[in-house]
């Protein structure tokens, strides 16, 4: 969220399903249940309580679990359920997951910028790298930030399955 605020339309995220199946047997099917939730605008409220409830959907009884996030959201249930069984959002996760192998991704998160990967070492470099290839200066940047606005929230910790991506406009 702070770095989408402190380049505002200068670049563009994308989030892309990267699941870990042989870490995580159930990343792939808990990748199509956030997009099942994506369909009703609560995507990123469903990918949250997937990392911070990991424990609990990691194992056999996984498919209970994806409902009652669910439930919990307030999402419709006949139409999360038929979203989740969509051939579409299943080929949708699958594609994502082959691009990010065919790029040589071996872990999460990864992130690209302008097609580029680059090193993730923190927020700090993350938000460098950008700035260096937008030719931003980053005091100048910061002061308008400030300035603008006092309620920075911090920048969310992407899911473990997941590849991000930065480009550039």
């Amino acid at each position: 969220d702070q770095i989408i605020e402190e380049f505002g339309d200068q670049i563009r995220f994308e989030y892309k399903h990267y699941p870990l199946t042989q870490i995580h047997p159930y990343a792939e099917a808990a990748a199509v249940a956030a997009e099942a939730a994506g369909q009703q605008g609560q995507f990123f409220a469903y990918h949250d309580l997937l990392f911070d409830r990991i424990g609990e959907w990691s194992n056999p009884s996984a498919g209970a679990f994806f409902d009652q996030y669910a439930e919990e959201l307030g999402l419709d249930m006949e139409l999360f359920d038929r979203h989740q069984s969509s051939s579409l959002l299943k080929d949708k996760v699958v594609d994502e997951a082959r691009e990010a192998r065919a790029q040589g991704f071996s872990g999460t998160p990864t992130f690209t910028l302008n097609g580029q990967r680059i090193t993730y070492q923190g927020y700090d470099s993350l938000r460098v790298a950008i700035a260096n290839e937008l030719g931003v200066d980053l005091s100048a940047a910061a002061a308008q930030v400030e300035a603008s606005d006092d309620t920075k929230e911090t920048i969310e910790n992407v899911n473990e399955d997941t590849v991000g991506e930065a480009t550039t406009e």
